[in-house]
């Protein structure tokens, strides 16, 4: 497969989160964002959600109302 290269303009937080992500897995930066755009393509179009924070807690249902006396 022909790779294409090409210049990306990140924040200085996200370059160290790519630089960190890329140590902890042991490939290039580009491999990273390959992979990033890969799963998260994959993701959407599986129709499952895309969080940028943790995911909000759902409602417990199994807690009964309290009663005001």
């Amino acid at each position: 497969m022909r790779k294409t290269q090409t210049s990306l303009r990140l924040s200085p937080a996200v370059f160290e989160e790519l630089q960190r992500l890329a140590d902890k897995l042991d490939k290039e930066r580009p491999d990273v964002v390959e992979l990033a755009i890969t799963h998260l393509s994959g993701t959407l179009r599986n129709g499952q959600p895309v969080y940028i924070d943790p995911p909000p807690k759902t409602p417990a249902s199994h807690k009964r109302a309290r009663r005001v006396a």
